[in-house]
Parts: C-alpha cells; sequence; structure tokens
C-alpha cells in the first residue's frame, strides 16, 4: 500500500479524503460546506465518502460499508473522519487504521481514534453555561432534567455538569426528574409523560441535546402548556434542524467553521513537517433562545416564508423525480436481461442532467453484466453471507456526464476512482462517492462533483435510493427467470435456457463472421448406474460432468443439458478450432480425475462430437447441433468398439 502513487503526485493540488456517514444529514451538510471552503482556501481537493445510512441498525450494512474500503489511504495527503456521525464505530476505526498502516495523516472528529489527531469539541464547559443560564440566571427552582443514553459519555458528563450546578446554587436534585430520553424522540416522549404524570410543579426542562429539547416543547404544548411563559426549556449542540423549529431554542451551537478551519489547519502543518499534538479544542457558542424568554422578537416566524417557499420548491422537485424514476422503473421491469440495462442509462442521463448541476458518474463492477456471471449466477441473488461486498479491480463506467456531455461504456482502474482523475482533481467543488447495490451485493457506486453550497442533497439521497431499488427490482426478476431456465441437478441452462441465451452469440457471430463452434456431450452408462447403484448415484454421475462442463467451458460459451445425459456447449470465436480442443481436452482430464479420486464403483465416461460453421442465421445453428450430435454418436461408437 505504501508504493501507491498518491493523487497529488505531479500535480499542483492536495486531495484530501473525507468519511462520514450520511451524507444528507443535515450536521453533515453544515460541516461539508464549512471543510469545502477551508479546503480550497489552501487549494485543496476534496473527496468524500460518505453511505446513505449512519449504521444505528443491525441489518445488513455490508454493501454501505464497502463504500470506505473503497478509499485507499496511501492514494490521500490526508484523511479526515466525522467519527461523530457513526453510530457503528468499527467502521471509523478500520478507516484509521488503513491510514495508519499507509502511513497518512488522520484527523478524528468529536471522538479518540487510535493513531488519529482528534479535534474535540468543549462540550462539559460549552454545556455548563447552558445550564447556568437556565439555573443562574433566570432563578429557577423546580428543574427537571433529560440526559441521554445511560451509560452514554456524552449523556453522562452532561448529567454530572447538571448535578454540581444545582449543588452549588443549593438547589436538590430529585431523581424523579431526571430522566433518560437516549438523545432522541420516542423515548423523550415517554420520559415526558412521567414527568407530567408526576404533578410536580416544572419551572425548567433542561435537555441534552435539542432534538430532546425540540419533543419536550411539542409535548408541553399538547398538554396545554407555553413555552416560555409556563416552563422554561434548553437544548444542547445546535443542530440544523433546529433552525426551523419554533420556539428557537436557547442552545449551545456547535463552532462547525471553526472545527473545519482547525482540521485543515493540521493537515497543512503536518504537511509541511510541522509537528503537530494528539489533540485540540474547539468551542462552542451559547445562544439565547425564545424557548428560555431571553429572545422576543420572533426570528422563525420572520423566515418562515423564505423557508415555506424552499420547502414548496423541494417537495416539487422531489415529486418530479420520483414520477421520472417510476417511469424509468416501469421500463426496466419489462426487460429481459441485465444486458439489456446499458439502453437504459439514457433515460438515467436525463433524471441525472436535469436535477443535479453537477458532474455525475456511475461506476459498476466489472463482472456486473459479464454474460457467464448472468448465466451461472455463482453467488445466488439474496445470498447474505456470500454476496458480493467489494469492488472488481476495473470498474465500468455505466454513465458519466461531464458539463452536460453524456457518455458511457468506459473501463476505468478503482484505484483512479474516476476515469479522469486530473479533470475532477481541477474542478472547484467537492467529489463525493456513494454506494450503489442490490440485495446484500456490492454492484458499484456513484460519483457526484457539486458545489456544496447548491446541492439538494436529498434529490441526491433519493435518486441513489431509488437506482438501488431498481436495480434489486431487477435482479430479483432474472433470479425469477434463470429458475425457470436453469437445470436445477447440473446448475447449467435447460434447454428453454439454452436458446435464450443464445441470442448474444448469435447475433455477434453473425456480425463479425466468427466461427461458431458446436460441442455434444453425451454420457455414456446412465441407465447401467441407475439400474445397478440406484438413481442417487445416477444423479451425482449427471451432476458431476455438469462440473466438469462448467470449469472447462470456453470464455462466452452457452452451456446445457438438454435432458437425460444430453449436453452442449457452444460459442463463438475466429480460434474456434483451437478453443475446441483445448475444452474437450480438458473435459477428458478432468473425467480421468473424478475417475481416480471420487471412489465411485464406476467409471465416468462421455462421446464428444464437435461441428464449426460460420452462421449466417438462425437455421446454421440447428444444422450444427445436428452435425456435433452425428459426430458424437459416431465417437460413442468408437469407444464401444475400443472396450470389446
Amino acid at each position: 500500500m505504501k508504493d501507491t502513487v498518491k493523487f497529488s503526485t505531479n500535480r499542483d493540488t492536495r486531495v484530501i479524503a473525507l468519511c462520514m456517514a450520511k451524507f444528507n444529514g443535515l450536521d453533515q451538510i453544515s460541516f461539508l460546506k464549512a471543510f469545502n471552503q477551508a479546503c480550497e482556501r489552501k487549494k485543496y481537493k476534496l473527496f468524500v465518502f460518505s453511505s446513505s445510512i449512519d449504521f444505528l441498525t443491525d441489518f445488513n450494512t455490508e454493501p454501505e460499508e464497502a463504500i470506505f474500503d473503497l478509499m485507499n489511504p496511501a492514494r490521500f495527503d490526508a484523511v479526515v473522519i466525522m467519527t461523530n456521525s457513526f453510530k457503528d464505530h468499527k467502521i471509523p476505526d478500520r478507516i484509521a487504521a488503513r491510514a495508519h498502516e499507509a502511513g497518512t495523516f488522520c484527523v478524528s472528529l468529536n471522538e479518540d481514534i487510535k493513531d488519529c489527531v482528534t479535534v474535540r469539541i468543549d462540550f462539559a464547559n460549552s454545556f455548563e453555561l447552558v445550564v447556568r443560564h437556565i439555573i443562574e440566571y433566570h432563578g429557577v427552582k423546580n428543574v427537571n432534567f433529560i440526559a441521554g443514553q445511560k451509560g452514554n459519555p456524552y449523556s453522562e458528563e452532561r448529567l454530572a455538569v447538571f448535578r454540581r450546578v444545582m449543588a452549588e446554587n443549593n438547589l436538590p436534585v430529585e431523581e424523579d426528574r431526571i430522566g433518560y430520553g437516549d438523545f432522541w424522540e420516542i423515548p423523550t416522549d415517554k420520559v415526558m409523560d412521567k414527568f407530567l404524570a408526576s404533578g410536580k410543579k416544572i419551572d425548567a426542562i433542561i435537555c441534552a441535546n435539542d432534538l430532546m429539547a425540540m419533543e419536550v416543547c411539542r409535548k408541553l404544548r399538547n398538554a396545554g402548556l407555553n413555552v416560555p411563559d409556563d416552563v422554561l426549556v434548553s437544548g444542547f449542540d445546535g443542530i440544523e434542524l433546529e433552525k426551523f423549529h419554533y420556539p428557537r431554542l436557547a442552545t449551545s451551537i456547535y463552532n462547525v467553521d471553526e472545527a473545519a478551519e482547525v482540521a485543515v489547519d493540521l493537515m497543512d502543518r503536518h504537511l509541511r513537517g510541522e509537528r503537530v499534538d494528539d489533540e485540540y479544542i474547539v468551542s462552542c457558542k451559547f445562544r439565547e433562545g425564545q424557548s428560555c424568554g431571553c429572545l422576543y422578537h420572533n426570528v422563525f416566524l420572520e423566515g418562515i416564508r423564505n423557508v415555506g417557499i424552499k420547502a414548496f420548491e423541494a417537495h416539487r422537485s422531489q415529486r418530479d423525480l420520483e414520477a421520472n424514476i417510476q417511469l424509468l422503473w416501469e421500463k426496466i421491469s419489462r426487460l429481459s436481461s441485465l444486458n439489456d440495462l446499458y439502453g437504459c442509462w439514457g433515460e438515467l442521463y436525463y433524471i441525472a442532467d436535469r436535477y443535479f448541476p453537477a458532474d455525475f458518474d456511475l461506476y459498476m463492477n466489472d463482472d456486473f453484466l459479464r454474460e457467464d456471471l448472468e448465466i451461472w449466477p455463482t453467488v445466488p441473488i439474496g445470498d447474505r453471507e456470500n454476496a458480493v461486498q467489494h469492488y472488481t479491480d476495473n470498474m465500468r463506467v455505466a454513465m458519466t456526464i461531464r458539463d452536460g456531455n453524456f457518455t458511457n461504456q468506459i473501463v476505468t482502474s478503482r484505484e483512479n476512482l474516476v476515469y479522469d482523475p486530473d479533470v475532477i482533481i481541477k474542478k472547484s467543488g467537492i467529489a463525493l462517492f456513494v454506494p450503489i447495490y442490490a440485495q446484500g451485493s456490492t454492484l458499484g457506486y456513484a460519483m457526484c462533483n457539486f458545489d456544496p453550497e447548491n446541492m439538494q442533497y436529498f434529490l441526491l439521497l433519493a435518486f441513489v435510493n431509488n437506482l438501488n431499488q431498481v436495480f434489486e427490482s431487477h435482479k430479483e426478476k432474472i433470479d425469477q427467470q434463470n429458475k425457470f431456465c436453469i437445470d436445477q441437478l447440473t446448475k447449467l441452462l435447460n434447454r428453454r435456457g439454452f436458446y435464450r441465451h443464445m441470442e448474444e452469440i448469435m447475433s455477434d457471430a453473425i456480425a463479425s463472421k466468427k466461427t461458431l463452434c458446436a460441442i455434444s456431450i453425451d454420457m455414456n452408462g446412465l441407465k447401467g448406474i441407475n439400474d445397478t447403484y440406484g438413481h442417487t448415484e445416477g444423479d451425482f454421475a449427471l451432476s458431476k460432468i455438469g462440473e466438469i462442463i462448467l470449469d472447462a467451458r470456453a470464455k462466452r460459451s452457452v452451456c446445457a443439458r438438454f435432458g437425460g445425459d444430453e449436453f452442449a456447449m457452444v460459442f463463438a470465436a475466429f480460434d474456434a478450432e483451437d478453443k475446441s480442443k483445448a475444452v474437450i481436452d480438458e473435459i477428458r482430464s478432468k473425467i480421468a480425475e473424478a475417475n481416480d479420486t471420487d471412489g465411485k464403483p464406476y467409471k465416468l465416461e462421455c462421446g464428444i462430437g464437435t461441428a464449426f460453421c460460420v452462421p449466417e442465421s438462425w437455421d446454421d445453428l440447428e444444422k450444427l447441433l445436428l452435425e456435433a450430435d452425428r459426430k458424437m454418436y459416431s465417437n460413442k461408437r468408437d469407444l464401444k468398439a475400443r472396450k470389446n
């Protein structure tokens, strides 16, 4: 990994990787904007790797996690991890370990990670300012407190601050006035039910974060109590969502601009060879609010008209996007194979170009539309344990938009991330990478290079999620079709599947004047095995022959069991005769190997015949199969004569 060439090599621009969960989160968007501005002032290019989830659930998250494995730390000048955006910390730990192995400078935001410099928010002192404002400035006596999760270090730290300030002001801490809201609405709702049912007078409710404080305001309003006239409420952490809440909260605002500047300054100093400390503290700013009665001019109502207009425009854009995605979905649902998806990239271009004022690429694993994986799926769709969780060495550019121009079908190295890194690195804005997957299998990723100030993140999320669902739906359809086209005993195609998949090979052979080769294979002695050893052994013998044919098959060939003991393989190539000899030698070699190692009381044996032609029409295929059968039966007679 250490020998990997960095993106900045022979370029004037340093390239930084930022890893975060749930790129559309309001706090993530706020940091993205500030961090990109700080990077651009230093002439750094920002590559962002993000999931669409925060990994809070126990569901299969491997395809989302794969986007962080796509990021090779050795190619970047520094790696920044927005650690507090991940609910599962094993992912930031893994990113940091890979950065350390690559010798790449790594910064963690808000959480300690081994081998990382930490930019930490001074939560304790900032929270103390909020608590003292409510208790000392407003002089309340009957104060309730809602903490986060029990045992969570941030939650317990804020509870300890509350207890200490209460004690310093000679106010008793009543345990039934303390509840745990787990930092979100539903547990807070239950805590408020308990508080209101107690019948005790409540002067103020101090909350360990803004989300819980907003739920407290809702519960008080439903109970007929006014904030702040009846009860004061305070929050903490100044989340973006709070800007749209009424009343505006008394809270502490995370100084996102300072955090971004500190992180970029640390990288700059490290890259200039200066020593940096292991930890840096970023302050928060206390802000008075309407919820404590300090802010009476109605900031919320002043801005509600603009917010309403933006909300309406956002709703209309999302409605239009979903309508266009639905039309695409209906079109894809009528396709008969994965290869037919290529015809739909133009539809995706229309949608992406219309809704995203940005460069947009769709990269698919190189084996996603490969014929042999579609016809013989080695990994059953929906099989979580065996599903592909990684990206192939080469990625196929299924669709790319550069400055409004559309193209597709370019192959590029996964290490480059994009097919034109020189162009993307020179462009302003951030390059965001998000995963594309279906039913537990990683299919590829999308790259969007955009100005973070003008991006409609919810539309990008809706587009990516709908794209994942489109692929998932289509793969389910292909899986169902394969069940009717695949012989369940041998896993080869049946006769129906054979003719369905011959369409592409025949079209290619006719158009390019390639030689079509048909290999007819017939197992000898099946009836004798069934009669002597039973049909279970007969089935084993047939499945073994099918396995050998699959292992020995030529590239881009169609293999089938036509019924009973009859098999066929057909492929097109300019050197078909040489390839057929290699295939037949491989089949006979593997049959001999199976006879030596399987320990069966019978020997496997096959008659094989081959035929060749340069086809001009489908009629030539039928003639070719008949000729291969004729030679196969001749070979069977020769084998029998030699035995006698």
